[in-house]
């Protein structure tokens, strides 16, 4: 979608260096994505850019900051994208999948604040949604969403894997226990 860039956002605890199936995580964040969006940029930390350099051989813009944070990382995403609207990814979600991308791009319209998940009306999922420049500036994610008049809320109607944020070798254990549980002899053959 033209008029929608793409933030991946690399939160400073995660690790996007981990491997599923030999790759790592943040690869099989990106490959997902961008499908869907010509602009992309990724933000990290600046102990994290020569390494994602590395992995990414200048496919995107890599912006890292010193000082890093939730709140510099938009505004400097926004500033490289000039785009009126962007989708945020955290780097830490290897189970997306394309429908659910899909299903928030086709809810979007112009003048909405955001598009995004929710669990329940007090449960958002922040971290995988669409985003008009500057909505974030200001506030806790979740209480700029709650109270937002020009939003629009997609249910996550089942459980489902593709939330699920993989910070550490720990996370990566649980989610191949979640997949197998749920796919048993199929998750060989899954993406992962």
């Amino acid at each position: 979608m033209k008029r929608i860039g793409c933030i991946i956002f690399v939160p400073k605890n995660s690790n996007p260096f981990l491997k599923l199936k030999k790759k790592e995580i943040i690869l099989w964040v990106f490959e997902t994505i961008s499908k869907f969006f010509k602009r992309i940029v990724l933000v990290c930390d600046e102990s994290k850019k020569e390494k994602l350099e590395k992995i990414f051989d200048k496919k995107i813009k890599i912006i890292s900051l010193k000082r890093f944070s939730f709140k510099k990382a938009l505004s400097e995403g926004e500033k490289f994208l000039k785009k009126k609207y962007y989708f945020l990814i955290s780097s830490n979600m290897p189970f997306i999948l394309e429908k659910t991308i899909r299903e928030l791009l086709v809810r979007f319209e112009k003048n909405v604040s955001c598009i995004c998940y929710f669990w329940s009306l007090k449960k958002f999922e922040p971290y995988c949604a669409i985003y008009k420049k500057n909505f974030l500036k200001e506030g806790r994610v979740e209480n700029l969403i709650k109270s937002s008049r020009r939003k629009i809320l997609v249910p996550i109607s089942k459980e489902t894997y593709e939330f699920f944020k993989v910070n550490s070798e720990k996370d990566l254990k649980d989610a191949r226990k979640i997949l197998r549980s749920k796919w048993g002899k199929k998750f060989s053959e899954l993406k992962f």
